[in-house]
């Protein structure tokens, strides 16, 4: 299978994946875990079973120095940007989350021409402009006449993780692995929430937390799993994709996250926060533009890093 071809099936892991977390995301935060650190330490915690399989199929090297400092960085951001991001899925209907990580990708292209030196045609980046205009009229309030709230939290969410694929992508054009970034990267984030964890109290609230963990810890397992699948998917199309047409893959995700809603909403309304009827027919022109913006970056290849 070509590189290139592999690269975007597995990044579709992302917006498959993560489309579905989103929503069970929004019913964790909401309505089963309060304390928002809890429920991102517990989280991280999961995470560390995965390391296992990362390990095997790309043992991780020794990283410089700088490469390490920029992985540390990596992991602050993973940590970070978890708690504006929940809150969003509190207040908004969560397709209008998971588009709005599409703000800030706007700096994608601008960030890898000038760090990694990535070149993609006018066509593409005319494609990743549709793409960021559509995550931007998702927000809009028209009956306020402003954007939404959740637009300023989830534009400094979207900003970081920009940012946050330029430091993937320099670490991988400069020699490191996908594993010899995610295993540390990994290690990283449990460190950082845990110390977060036990400085806002979490050692009194051990107990009761665990009996929360364990209360839907089915629910809690499965989401983390599908959510690190998103993330490697993520991180892989990163590692071998321009980061352009990276990010533009996972600009699709509040597609998937529409779809899902029109699947089980009626089966399982507790668990979505999404308003369907005329509100989705306007999500629904709009994830078009999205669509046509992924086609135009995707179909035409890797030009040049």
């Amino acid at each position: 299978m070509p590189r290139y071809f592999l690269g975007v099936v597995i990044a579709f892991f992302e917006p498959v994946f993560h489309g579905g977390c989103n929503i069970i995301d929004h019913f964790l935060s909401a309505k089963v875990f309060p304390r928002l650190t809890t429920l991102v330490f517990f989280g991280k915690t999961v995470t560390l079973l995965f390391l296992p399989i990362v390990w095997y199929l790309s043992p991780p090297a020794q990283l410089s120095p700088l490469l390490l400092a920029l992985v540390f960085g990596i992991a602050c951001i993973e940590v970070l940007y978890n708690f504006p991001y929940y809150y969003s899925l509190r207040v908004i209907d969560t397709s209008i989350v998971a588009s709005l990580f599409s703000i800030g990708k706007i700096f994608v292209p601008i960030l890898a021409y000038v760090v990694v030196g990535e070149r993609l045609l006018p066509i593409q980046y005319f494609g990743f402009l549709l793409i960021s205009v559509a995550a931007l009229a998702l927000t809009f309030d028209r009956a306020r006449l402003r954007l939404n709230g959740a637009f300023f939290l989830m534009g400094f969410v979207s900003l970081i993780l920009a940012v946050e694929t330029i430091m993937y992508k320099y670490a991988f054009t400069h020699g490191a692995s996908w594993g010899s970034v995610i295993v540390p990267m990994t290690l990283f984030e449990f460190c950082i929430i845990a110390l977060a964890y036990t400085a806002t109290g979490g050692l009194r609230t051990l107990r009761t937390d665990l009996g929360t963990v364990r209360a839907s810890w089915k629910l809690f397992f499965w989401n983390e799993f599908f959510g690190w699948l998103g993330n490697m998917g993520d991180s892989f199309g990163v590692s071998v994709l321009p980061a352009t047409v990276a990010r533009a893959i996972g600009s699709t995700q509040p597609i998937f996250t529409l779809l899902y809603a029109f699947l089980f909403k009626r089966k399982h309304p507790e668990v979505f926060r999404e308003q369907l009827g005329t509100h989705a027919a306007i999500k629904l022109v709009w994830f078009s533009v999205i669509i046509v913006g992924v086609v135009l970056v995707v179909a035409f290849g890797a030009t040049g890093v």
